[in-house]
């Protein structure tokens, strides 16, 4: 299981980058906790750096005039990004939860078996995942668009969900995330999302 943060290209301002990078490097200088291992270090270093980033992207929605750090404010380009999403659930993957932002996306999903692997069984593997999936919407959207060049940010988030707990806090994570940038005032109010795909089930 995955849960996956990809964000437009340019949706974060230099300086912001700049900080995330100290942030980054200061965190990677310091030593783990007494009772903590090396992996473990990492997971909290990762979560805390995720956790500024979408701090960010979330205010950068109200910062910015730059039209093109919100193309899925767009109900065409994010209705587009919606169905690609949805379009691969059951064929390459599990979707369990998502939602597409004016700036970013969430996705918490599980990679499923490559059918016609019957003897040596092996999962999509997360890179082709995405890299299909921004491709393809990156292209449709630029076309819609009328323009051309990097649509989405070359890097992404992504984190191996291993326990209950921790999947429950996930999926309330992106069901709220249009309510924390301040863009509705429930889950299921927030048409690209699959919050509001269980409302109008």
């Amino acid at each position: 299981m995955f849960f996956v943060t990809f964000r437009l290209f340019g949706s974060l301002p230099k300086f912001v980058l700049e900080c995330l990078k100290i942030e980054r490097e200061r965190l990677h200088r310091e030593p783990p906790r007494a009772d903590e291992s090396p992996r473990d270090k990492a997971l909290r270093d990762a979560k805390r750096l995720f956790a500024l980033a979408d701090d960010a992207l979330a205010e950068e929605l109200h910062q910015s005039g730059n039209d093109s750090m919100h193309w899925l404010d767009n109900p065409e380009i994010a209705g587009l990004v919606q169905v690609a999403i949805k379009i691969r659930d059951g064929k390459q993957y599990n979707l369990h939860r998502y939602v597409v932002m004016p700036n970013h996306v969430h996705l918490l999903i599980k990679p499923l078996p490559i059918v016609g692997r019957v003897d040596n069984p092996s999962y999509w593997p997360l890179s082709e995942i995405m890299r299909g999936l921004k491709r393809w919407t990156a292209r449709e959207t630029n076309r819609l668009l009328g323009r051309t060049g990097s649509f989405w940010q070359d890097e992404s988030f992504d984190h191996c969900v291993r326990e209950r707990h921790e999947y429950n806090r996930i999926i309330r994570y992106i069901d709220v995330n249009p309510i924390k940038a301040g863009l509705c005032a429930e889950p299921f109010q927030w048409r690209w999302s699959s919050a509001a795909d269980d409302a109008n089930k």
